[in-house]
């Protein structure tokens, strides 16, 4: 659906009201607005309004007229941005599902879910999902980095 002469007067209403948020950005006059979008009436008025908007929180745009030519930045929607998700911790995903720890714990109280969160750590107790102190393994390791050095010194050694 084309612009009409309603839809105009709105839009330059609400690019005006974006062009006086947007820091460092002068301001707009409506017979400009008008102007611009009467020279794109003829395109379609979601097309229209998503490129008034764009120039006008656009601060490069000095005047309104880039509104009025589809060649312009404004007409081209901004690529998509792509939200990198932070990984889980182990301790924030179920070891069953590998969900996060809030939609596991909505999940269970579905009936036939049937199991309970479980942090997806080596040392969980399976039933209650509580933590399990990790044991000490200082001695082991010394013991391990002390035979390795026994073997490397006989390798060495001959």
């Amino acid at each position: 659906m084309p612009v009409s002469r309603e839809d105009a007067q709105a839009l330059t209403q609400l690019v005006r009201s974006v062009r006086a948020q947007t820091p460092g950005a002068g301001p707009w006059d409506e017979a400009g607005i008008m102007a611009a979008l009467k020279k794109v009436a003829h395109v379609e008025l979601t097309e229209v309004v998503g490129a008034a908007l764009r120039a006008a929180a656009d601060k490069t745009f000095s005047t309104p007229g880039g509104i009025a030519n589809t060649d312009t930045s404004c007409w081209r929607p901004p690529p998509p941005t792509m939200h990198r998700r932070q990984p889980l911790r182990p301790s924030e995903r179920c070891r069953d599902c590998s969900k996060p720890r809030h939609i596991c714990e909505q999940l269970s109280k579905l009936p036939g879910d049937g199991h309970r969160f479980v942090p997806d750590l080596p040392l969980a107790d399976q039933s209650t999902g509580e933590l399990i102190e990790p044991p000490d393994t200082t001695e082991a390791r010394a013991a391990v980095r002390a035979a390795i050095k026994e073997s490397s010194d006989r390798w060495e050694a001959r």
